[in-house]
């Protein structure tokens, strides 16, 4: 094999590198909260819880003279101006027909049981109603968080894959800059040494004209010997 096939042989192109990932282009970040705390919440008075306490109220049966009876016979003296004389007034119509001072407070003690019965019945639905599905989306949270961990996890390893691919690719580039500096190594003494043989045989083609060659009898010309 001549020097001009060794020569062919060596000379390619050497591919450039590829850019460079950034590995936090592909880092997620786990954020996610695992307790949210709600704020204290102030309620203010329903309409609709309103009207299924008077329901209730309305429902409770009382067989004598009651708290309720005589806060309607106050609530109907708007003749008297004054709230005071307007209870005594009240109390004074009702004395007679044997309503003591004990049954107001008896019968409105009743009632507040009512309202806090109806609540407590009231809570307890809403409960059920609510719980299930606060259950629900909390187990639903839980097992989104699960698989958000799980992808990060995934991400982690394909992280690392990435780094470990990117070092293996400089290391190939890294040995194929090395081969090609070795072969344009090679492609350069090949060229210094052609040139200096070359030029040595041109000396002595100057010589042999110079010392043999008198005209078209005697010897031929350069330009004749390197046809």
């Amino acid at each position: 094999m001549g020097w001009k096939d060794k020569f062919k042989k060596f000379a390619f192109n050497t591919p450039e590198p590829e850019e460079k990932v950034n590995l936090d282009d592909i880092t997620i970040k786990d954020d996610v909260q695992e307790c949210i705390e709600l704020p204290d919440v102030q309620g203010r008075e329903s309409k609709d819880v309103k009207l299924v306490i008077d329901n209730a109220l309305v429902s409770l049966n009382q067989d004598k003279y009651s708290f309720a009876n005589f806060i309607e016979s106050v609530t109907g003296l708007t003749a008297i101006s004054d709230e005071k004389t307007r209870f005594e007034t009240a109390f004074g119509i009702i004395k007679s027909t044997g309503v003591t001072f004990d049954t107001l407070l008896e019968t409105a003690q009743q009632r507040i049981n009512c309202v806090n019965s109806t609540k407590d019945h009231f809570l307890e639905e809403q409960d059920i109603a609510f719980k299930e599905d606060v259950t629900d989306n909390q187990t639903l949270a839980n097992d989104i968080q699960k698989i958000i961990q799980d992808k990060v996890t995934l991400m982690s390893e394909i992280e690392k894959e990435v780094s470990d691919l990117l070092s293996n690719k400089n290391a190939a580039v890294k040995k194929s800059k090395a081969a090609e500096k070795e072969i344009n190594t090679q492609r350069a003494d090949i060229q210094v040494t052609a040139t200096s043989v070359i030029t040595g045989i041109n000396k002595n083609i100057d010589k042999l004209n110079k010392y043999l060659g008198k005209g078209d009898n005697n010897g031929r010309k350069q330009e004749e010997l390197l046809e």
